[in-house]
């Protein structure tokens, strides 16, 4: 008859935060966790996204601040928003940050622009609020941009 605990026996703690135990796929504890949701790209792309509009609201915000005209702080936040946005998009999304790929990257930004704001009109002129309109077509227009930037700017030549 057996005397000893009736806990199963579990291994160290350790050992399953290791690297081997990651790269097997397995998951354990919330770093690892984290580590495999950031392989999505898609969600990387989510996640830089709300870095780039923090990085130019705050650009903005600092701006009028010191005393600049909206128009020009503006004009300046979106210009350095732009390069902001290119070099995270570009580093932490795709693995690419050439700055050969910047008119591509601009581009995609114009096309982005129109079609959104086409959207937009046409939900205006139907009657739906603006802000609605917009609020609904944040996510639809975050999976084209992303669309666009892997296949047009940051896609891999093989």
């Amino acid at each position: 008859m057996f005397t000893g605990t009736s806990a199963p026996w579990r291994p160290p703690e350790r050992a399953l935060d290791s690297p081997a135990s990651a790269r097997k796929g397995v998951l354990h504890g919330p770093r690892a966790l984290l580590r495999s949701l950031l392989r999505i790209r898609f969600l990387r792309f989510l996640l830089v996204a709300g870095l780039n509009t923090v990085f130019g609201y705050g650009l903005f915000a600092a701006l009028i601040l010191i005393g600049l005209r909206y128009p020009l702080a503006a004009a300046i936040a979106t210009v350095i928003g732009i390069l902001f946005n290119f070099q995270t998009t570009g580093r932490l999304v795709f693995g690419r940050h050439d700055l050969s790929l910047i008119l591509r990257f601009l581009a995609v930004y114009a096309i982005s622009y129109v079609v959104g704001i086409a959207l937009i009109g046409w939900a205006d002129r139907r009657g739906i609020s603006v802000l609605l309109a917009a609020a609904v077509l944040a996510v639809p227009m975050g999976f084209f941009s992303f669309t666009l930037q892997r296949l047009l700017v940051f896609r891999r030549i093989r």
